[in-house]
């Protein structure tokens, strides 16, 4: 069963507080505690406890190291300094699932929320007044207060013409997802998406394996 999560980045500790009283009951009737609590961040989840990464992230749903078939039950203090020190980029190397990472930085109040490459586990984007939320699932963006959304007509032409195409775009205004390998930052106020991971990286001649034996 997939984890359900909310994420909220307020620019205050106020905005954070009317998050948090807004979603309290429904996040408790849909069984999802706050794991995550500072004065510009807020994040709820359920399923297995988050793993921690270093002293201000956490990592929610499930990650396994390359080369392992079961999830580590910590990182290890090497690992969580080399989170820190180069931040999602050491988890699209090292790990792979259906994870959500949420990094803190203290000092400059940055906040990186990235979203594995291949995992199955969504992340849909939308706001409520000057709060940024990110949710496993509309509802939960509901339930955080942003407005109802209506549907987007040229958006979900753009859908029913080509479905295969994955896009940031959704077919509700206002809502947008986070794709598999991206990174959102938010820092002063401003919001910015970065890939950390391409399938092309995968498929440069430079990394085929022309013997057929050889690549089983």
């Amino acid at each position: 069963m997939r984890p359900r999560y909310l994420i909220a980045v307020g620019p205050a500790r106020p905005a954070i507080d009317a998050i948090k009283s807004r979603a309290r009951k429904i996040m408790a009737g849909a069984r999802l505690r706050s794991v995550l609590e500072s004065d510009r961040l807020l994040v709820f989840a359920d399923g297995r406890a988050p793993l921690a990464m270093g002293p201000e992230g956490i990592l929610i749903g499930s990650a396994f190291m390359r080369g392992s078939a079961s999830p580590p039950a910590a990182f290890s203090k090497a690992d969580q300094d080399a989170i820190a020190a180069i931040g999602g980029e050491w988890l699209i190397r090292a790990c792979w699932g259906g994870y959500m990472a949420i990094l803190v930085d203290t000092p400059t109040s940055r906040v990186d929320i990235l979203r594995a490459p291949l995992g199955d586990l969504g992340c849909y984007i939308g706001r409520s007044d000057k709060v940024l939320l990110c949710a496993s699932d509309a509802p939960l963006l509901l339930a955080a207060g942003m407005p109802k959304p209506s549907l987007d007509p040229a958006a979900l032409a753009r859908q029913l013409a080509a479905a295969e195409i994955r896009r940031a775009e959704t077919c509700l205004v206002g809502v947008r997802e986070l794709a598999g390998g991206e990174k959102l930052t938010i820092l002063d106020g401003k919001v910015t998406r970065e890939a950390l991971w391409s399938p092309w990286a995968f498929a440069a001649r430079e990394r085929q394996i022309p013997d057929a034996k050889e690549a089983v």
